[in-house]
């Protein structure tokens, strides 16, 4: 393909070239172009295994050049990778602490308020699941402060109520 101004027609340059490789193609290539260049740099971008890579790379500096660039990103990438791979195991993991912390300080908060209510005789089984089920710690707070102020289990039932 030739590179020419589409209203004069003149020629760019006769030392500029586009060709087109249709790897897929390669085994169907005759002897004479196995013998060419092109057909080494269409092998070596179709190769699948980095051995045959380099190989093919002590044909000529180019490709040793392009092969030891291909490394590097690829050994960039894979660093990457694992990187990005322990950010989101810390994160993770520190996403289940904060969960499991949370969920440990509303047992916990809801226990008190279940220990406060019994001061007033054996809480109701509604009353006990509806407690140990709330998860909110602000709702949890709000109840431990209502049940230390409570003067019986239906003036707490109240306050929770309408809150």
């Amino acid at each position: 393909m030739e590179f020419r101004d589409r209203k004069t027609h003149r020629l760019y340059s006769d030392k500029m070239s586009l060709r087109v490789l249709q790897l897929s193609q390669l085994s169907k290539a005759t002897p004479e172009e196995r013998k060419s260049e092109i057909y080494a740099w269409a092998q070596m971008i179709s190769a699948d295994d980095w051995e045959v890579l380099k190989k093919m790379a002590e044909r000529n500096e180019y490709m040793k050049a392009a092969v030891d660039e291909s490394e590097k990103i690829n050994a960039e990438k894979e660093k990457r990778y694992h990187y990005l791979m322990r950010e989101k195991r810390e994160h993770d993991e520190a996403t289940i602490r904060d969960y499991e912390r949370g969920r440990g300080l509303a047992q916990g908060k809801a226990e008190s308020v279940l220990e406060l209510l019994e001061e007033f005789g054996e809480v109701p089984e509604q009353l006990r699941a509806a407690v140990l089920g709330q998860h909110d710690i602000n709702t949890l707070k709000a109840w431990l402060k209502y049940a230390a102020k409570a003067q019986s289990m239906e003036d707490f039932i109240n306050c929770m109520q309408h809150r």
